[in-house]
């Protein structure tokens, strides 16, 4: 036997390759009404001041966000400058950075935006513009109705003996609807009492869903005996 002794032979070892993954564009991953969930109804008084903040969170790069009262855009003094924070990445990888964006409207509440929809939307690179971000609650405005007052006899008009009158009194707006109360000689009367459901006219807000009224008609039919 030979005195050699034979090695073995040393395989290259394979190098080893490593690499990071960075996401370029991610679209937020939720946008809020901060403390009023989607859909909500926010109660509040006429002339009370209201602030709603919206959070476009965790994307990248920032969203922006943009707000909307029914269907038209808010701007001017009513909506706050954006304020974006930077949010760590779970890797400590800076590159991997994502934004949060936060933005407030501010303004008071008046009779007008009782049943008004108020809207925060996300805009940015990476989301579709055909299925945007967005967050809604709805304002009820509480304030008082108008002063009442009657129909159906004008002051001088001269009125038969048996004759049937019905007298109606009015009260518009008011949320909640006022209670309307007919009075004889300063005694309290029977009446009719009813709600009308259609919308005023001259208020441009989505239509009343059932039960809720902007006007109180109690109406009362009356015999005269003279």
């Amino acid at each position: 036997m030979s005195g050699k002794r034979s090695l073995p032979l040393l395989q290259n070892p394979r190098p080893k390759s490593t690499s990071n993954l960075t996401v370029s564009k991610a679209p937020p991953n939720a946008v809020e009404v901060v403390n009023h969930p989607h859909n909500s109804k926010l109660e509040v008084k006429e002339g009370e001041d209201v602030v709603l903040e919206c959070q476009a969170k965790n994307a990248k790069p920032a969203a922006k966000v943009v707000w909307f009262r029914g269907n038209q855009e808010m701007t001017g003094d009513r909506v706050g400058s954006e304020e974006i924070r930077e949010v760590d990445s779970p890797s400590g990888n800076p590159k991997s950075m994502r934004y949060t964006t936060i933005s407030r409207v501010h303004f008071k509440a008046t009779s007008e935006d009782d049943y008004a929809d108020f809207t925060c939307e996300a805009r940015q690179e990476a989301l579709h513009r055909d299925s945007p971000m967005r967050s809604t609650i709805q304002l009820s405005v509480l304030y008082p109705p108008g002063a009442p007052y009657i129909e159906g006899y004008a002051e001088g008009e001269t009125v038969r003996r048996g004759q049937s009158l019905e007298l109606v009194c009015r009260s518009r707006g008011g949320n909640p609807p006022a209670q309307l109360i007919w009075y004889k000689n300063g005694e309290q009367i029977r009446m009719a009492y009813r709600y009308d459901l259609e919308p005023l006219q001259e208020k441009i807000v989505p239509p009343l869903k059932a039960g809720n009224t902007p006007e109180s008609l109690p109406t009362l039919q009356v015999i005269f005996i003279t």
